[in-house]
């Protein structure tokens, strides 16, 4: 699974490059995206752990956190759905 995703990402900065003409480190792409999903290497674009942990605090210690991950903002940015709803979630999901 490590190596599948590792050739998207490739793939995803080839073309990128190409759009921007800039050129990204393998070092720095690998921080950008564990700064924003450290288990994105693990999962298959949603986090159960990092979805549990955003309900938890929502519901009992009233406090938002996102749950989201990589792959589920762009989900969310495609379809321009910003609801906070758990059918938004299952959705971006799916």
């Amino acid at each position: 699974m490590r190596n599948d995703w590792k050739v998207i990402c490739k793939e995803i900065e080839r073309v990128r490059s190409e759009k921007a003409h800039v050129e990204i480190s393998d070092n720095l792409f690998v921080h950008l995206v564990a700064g924003e999903d450290h288990r994105f290497w693990f999962h298959l674009g949603f986090d159960p752990i990092g979805l549990v942990r955003a309900f938890w605090c929502s519901k009992y210690k009233k406090t938002r956190q996102g749950g989201s991950t990589i792959a589920m903002q762009l989900v969310r940015t495609l379809t321009s759905n910003y609801e906070f709803t758990l059918s938004r979630k299952l959705k971006e999901i799916l």
